[in-house]
């Protein structure tokens, strides 16, 4: 799928960023055709990598940014990632829980004691799809909001992200894109009262390897 605008009325904008766009540039073009249409103002409920594609959801209001903060907090508002993956984790499913903070020589998140300064505490549920010779097929649901951490912790299953430079997931593919997409993303929409879903299916190698079709419902 391109770049595109897949929702916007009065309280929610969704828009579907391609990998390797710029998050802000991306946010920056869809600002502009929200305001062709009328005068709004667009706040990222959270921000994709520039090397990660998927789903970005807006918020047009404070009440709206309130209501969707209360949906992540009990589970109405899901965002459901999948990776390729180099190798498998130990297990074909399971919840990772994990407490970090990014490094300051490095710049990379790394373990820290819970009650550290600063400290992250984020878990989601993972299970393995599939499972090719060398590479594996991801599904990673939670309420994490920060795709960075996701990196870390898949390659702390063992498993990094194909394409992954930062976190040792490049050996099989040098200079390509992160093979890591917010595939689904299901919420409940005030401005309908009802629930709304968007999935795509992500594109090109090593997606290509797998059978697709089989793990996404459209």
């Amino acid at each position: 799928m391109k770049s595109k605008i897949v929702l916007f009325d009065e309280n929610v904008l969704v828009a579907f960023k391609q990998n390797n766009v710029d998050f802000d540039e991306f946010t920056t073009q869809a600002q502009a055709k929200a305001a062709a249409k009328r005068e709004c103002t667009l706040t990222p409920f959270y921000e994709l990598e520039k090397q990660v594609g998927g789903f970005c959801l807006y918020t047009l209001n404070t009440q709206t940014a309130s209501s969707m903060g209360e949906q992540i907090k009990d589970g109405e508002c899901e965002l459901i990632y999948y990776a390729v993956v180099l190798g498998e984790p130990k297990e074909d499913r399971g919840v990772y829980s994990a407490c970090v903070s990014r490094d300051k020589q490095t710049g990379l998140y790394s373990h820290i004691p819970a009650l550290n300064y600063g400290a992250i505490n984020f878990s989601f549920d993972y299970e393995v799809k599939e499972k090719l010779d060398k590479i594996s097929l991801i599904k990673i649901k939670g309420a994490v909001l920060d795709s960075e951490l996701l990196r870390f912790a898949l390659a702390d299953l063992g498993a990094p992200v194909f394409g992954d430079k930062e976190y040792k997931g490049d050996t099989l593919a040098k200079d390509t894109f992160l093979a890591l997409s917010l595939a689904e993303l299901r919420f409940r929409n005030p401005s309908e009262d009802a629930e709304r879903t968007f999935v795509v299916v992500p594109e090109g190698k090593p997606w290509s390897f797998f059978n697709l079709d089989k793990w996404f419902k459209i």
